[in-house]
């Protein structure tokens, strides 16, 4: 059975925020999904998008804005520790 993703998952896959990823699917879903843009995802549910987890991980080895570490891309687990350190240096900077 594949492995589905949302929304959230989706966004720390990729390293990004859950904003980012619905700019990036509004964007693909205007240009009909095409190639290289964010994968369209195969269900809309209640709770929002689902995306299979094999698309996103064909579609995150693409990209160059996508975490990477040593080389591979992150897991969703790096991803979070990532994002939330990237969150408090920004927090720290602000005025």
């Amino acid at each position: 059975m594949n492995k589905v993703m949302g929304l959230s998952e989706v966004a720390l896959r990729l390293g990004w925020k859950s904003q980012q990823v619905t700019n990036y699917l509004n964007r693909a879903e205007a240009k009909g999904f095409p190639a290289g843009m964010l994968p369209k995802p195969f269900q809309r549910i209640a709770a929002g998008w689902l995306w299979l987890a094999s698309d996103i991980e064909e579609y995150a080895k693409s990209k160059k804005d996508v975490l990477i570490l040593k080389g591979k891309p992150l897991t969703p687990e790096l991803c979070e520790i990532q994002y939330q350190a990237k969150k408090e240096t920004e927090r720290k900077e602000r005025p």
